[in-house]
């Protein structure tokens, strides 16, 4: 009996992460250019503090410049903000993590101990944040790599649950969509003027 409570605990927690996530795409989908940048933070926000992390954010990469920049960062009371020390990093300032989101990767790492020896610059860098476990995914749109989410745990360790990181990847997606959209508009605006 006590395995079916841990089972009905794990899908009522699932059930719950979705309806989260579906509120989530909700509020970006029914956001402004001018409240979109609000909408992200909320929903970082909230999916962070079910996972159970301290930091959630969003890079951006821009080709055309050769850069990365945190552009959007939700953290728990307590923790610092990163964001401005991260803005208008070259793109292979962290390679090991470019290839692999590149690759369509996940990174997920319940202790900075497990990242591969190739991975010493990211390292550094994470621990420079004081960040103990992360999880990265790939921000895609169109076929192109756009950028990356991640979720920071700082002030404890955090094994990753497997609804963690599929929620990440669907928030990624939901991100996406709505800074794509934002960009179409931008565009469209442009072209009328």
């Amino acid at each position: 009996l006590a395995g079916v409570d841990l089972r009905l605990g794990g899908l009522e927690r699932g059930i719950e992460f979705e309806r989260l996530l579906t509120r989530g795409s909700a509020l970006l989908m029914r956001s402004g250019d001018g409240e979109l940048d609000a909408a992200i933070e909320t929903v970082l926000g909230t999916t962070g503090s079910f996972c159970g992390v301290d930091r959630a954010y969003v890079f951006r990469f821009d080709e055309a410049a050769g850069t990365q920049s945190n552009t959007h960062e939700w953290v728990a009371p307590g923790i610092s903000r990163e964001a401005a020390n991260l803005q208008d990093i070259p793109l292979d300032a962290f390679p090991w993590l470019l290839e692999r989101l590149r690759g369509d990767h996940v990174v997920c790492h319940a202790s900075l101990d497990t990242l591969p020896v190739e991975a010493h610059t990211e390292r550094a860098e994470f621990e420079r944040e004081g960040i103990r476990s992360i999880l990265i995914v790939p921000l895609w749109s169109a076929d192109r790599l756009r950028g990356f989410v991640g979720f920071d745990a700082v002030n404890a360790r955090i094994d990753w649950e497997d609804a963690c990181v599929v929620g990440l990847r669907l928030l990624a997606q939901m991100l996406a969509g709505a800074l794509d959209a934002r960009a179409t508009s931008a565009m469209l605006r442009h072209r009328a003027m």
